[in-house]
């Protein structure tokens, strides 16, 4: 529990912010545990503000520094402070095993909640599009981005949306009917993350979720939600669940169009032959 001398965090104060400042707190929710250990200026970097600016979030809010409000962040996302987890890995002796274990629940949970019948709606839905998109900030970000890389390698036009401030506005310029967008969005759907589904229903576009729940309002926004969890639910967030989803859903396009993806590979190993002098094999890399 937080000392009461440091007001609980209150989502609904976020949209009340100047634009950089909400830019500062969307990014520390979005990426959670991560975030904990930067310091103002690190943020503000991140974020393409200031540390000035970060500060003044935190007081905006009602907190008197930033580490408050990063106490009161940690817990309304449920995650733990950075002592915590190192104190728990040093307490855990068999760390590898107990996480195997988390991740056999979740994939046998994955397994029930998508199941082939999503499963195979949404490889439909990504097959029939022009281009895929992939939306995800901070450590989701990277996930899109390597989506991106796989989707290019199987011969499917695709490109990776993980920006939140004003950028945003600049990667959703080319977004049409003919694309697939798949969200990646965990907790509270977030401003950014709004902005993104809004506008991909103006333009016509197919929309695919992939949340850690069931979440109604989401399901109706969207043409297909996946729900994928992230290991505990206090504790290390894990992607590796979801990187399981991204890679079956590539694969599945991949293996409904052979020749593209045969095409496509052929292509790239003749380009790397070409720049390293030999030939080389794209399913080592």
């Amino acid at each position: 529990m937080l000392p009461e001398h440091i007001p609980v965090f209150e989502f609904e104060k976020v949209d009340d912010l100047a634009p950089a400042e909400r830019r500062v707190v969307e990014y520390l929710l979005s990426s959670g545990a991560e975030s904990l250990v930067l310091n103002a200026k690190q943020l503000g970097t991140l974020t393409g503000t200031s540390d000035a600016t970060v500060v003044r979030a935190a007081k905006s809010l009602g907190y008197g520094r930033l580490g408050d409000l990063r106490r009161a962040l940690a817990e309304f996302t449920s995650e733990p402070s950075p002592e915590e987890r190192v104190r728990a890995a040093i307490r855990a002796d068999d760390v590898l095993e107990d996480d195997i274990a988390v991740a056999e629940q979740a994939l046998a949970k994955l397994r029930e909640s998508v199941g082939k019948g999503k499963f195979d709606r949404a490889v439909d839905i990504l097959l029939r599009s022009d281009r895929i998109i992939w939306r995800g900030v901070g450590p989701s970000g990277y996930l899109a981005e390597y989506a991106k890389l796989h989707c290019r390698r199987i011969g499917h036009r695709s490109s990776a949306i993980t920006k939140m401030g004003t950028e945003l506005a600049d990667e959703l310029l080319s977004l049409d009917g003919s694309d697939a967008v798949v969200v990646l969005s965990y907790g509270p759907v977030q401003r950014h993350t709004q902005v993104v589904l809004d506008h991909a229903q103006r333009v016509g576009a197919s929309v695919i979720v992939i949340t850690d729940h069931d979440n109604t309002n989401l399901g109706r926004q969207a043409d297909l939600l996946l729900e994928c969890g992230r290991g505990r639910e206090r504790g290390f967030q894990s992607h590796g669940v979801t990187l399981v989803l991204i890679e079956s859903l590539i694969l599945g396009v991949a293996k409904r169009a052979e020749d593209r993806w045969t095409t496509s590979t052929g292509l790239l190993n003749d380009l790397r032959k070409q720049i390293t002098g030999r030939q080389t094999d794209v399913d080592r890399k």
